[in-house]
């Protein structure tokens, strides 16, 4: 996946639930990724990483500009 260049809005939610729990990513409003009916009443989020982290691919270059960041639950 390769975003575009200049301000992107990267948004991901999700939302447990028995058989109703939900996972959706998406770039700029376009969805690229999402799972529904979901049985994960029983998980949680323990942690998130965000940014360049460990493991990064080698080939990954550039510069990451992280200026705005809301979480909210």
């Amino acid at each position: 996946l390769e975003l575009p260049p200049g301000y992107n809005n990267i948004r991901i939610s999700w939302s447990a639930g028995a058989g109703d729990g939900h996972f959706q990513a998406s770039i700029n409003g376009a969805a690229f990724s999402g799972l529904s009916a979901l049985n994960n009443d029983a998980s949680r989020i323990a942690y998130v990483r965000w940014g360049a982290v460990d493991g990064t691919i080698s080939t990954t270059n550039g510069t990451i500009n992280q200026d705005n960041f809301r979480s909210s639950r």
